[in-house]
């Protein structure tokens, strides 16, 4: 699996690919969506300075895109595994929360805001250091994100029988701006 790590967002975490699961289990954990069974997915190392580092197995969703990512002050990571987001306490990796949408497309750091934008087909979701921000539907049937301004983030919404239309979110808050 093919896994895109994004270290824009200073943090004191590190986050690495891992070849294969450890011989010791005290230290790993799996990630999986409620009700759902585990399943190979991404597989990571996750380190923290002066702490013991853990691996994870997170279970994948319903698209080809992975990525991870730490959020600012190093509290928590986002992992997307095949579409399936976690976000996850560093510290305390058995505290773990899932994306609603296990169709994840794509990710986009946004530094001016600390914020870790997580898109897929109808939606946005904005990840800082506490959690969930915030989560702008659309009734888009893609989206594609262009470019990022300061605390915005600007791209192009797929709507069915028409033309794309453009968008520019406020990634403090989640609002469409003008």
């Amino acid at each position: 699996m093919n896994i895109i790590i994004n270290t824009t967002l200073e943090a004191d975490v590190r986050i690495e690919p891992a070849s294969e699961r450890p011989a010791a289990t005290h230290n790993e954990y799996s990630f999986t969506y409620p009700g759902e069974r585990l399943r190979d997915g991404a597989l990571l190392k996750v380190f923290r300075e002066r702490q013991p580092g853990w691996v994870g197995l997170f279970s994948p969703g319903q698209s080809a895109f992975s990525g991870a990512a730490s959020c600012l002050l190093g509290r928590r990571i986002v992992v997307v595994s095949s579409g399936a987001a976690y976000l996850v306490d560093v510290e305390r990796p058995e505290r773990y929360e899932c994306l609603d949408s296990s169709f994840v497309t794509g990710m986009q750091v946004v530094s001016d805001a600390g914020v870790v934008v997580l898109f897929d087909f109808w939606g946005l979701w904005g990840i800082g250091a506490d959690g969930i921000l915030w989560h702008t539907e659309t009734q888009a049937d893609g989206i594609e994100i262009t470019r990022i301004v300061e605390q915005r983030i600007c791209g192009l919404l797929a709507i069915p029988g028409a033309m794309p239309s453009e968008f520019s979110i406020d990634c403090r808050t989640g609002r469409i701006v003008e």
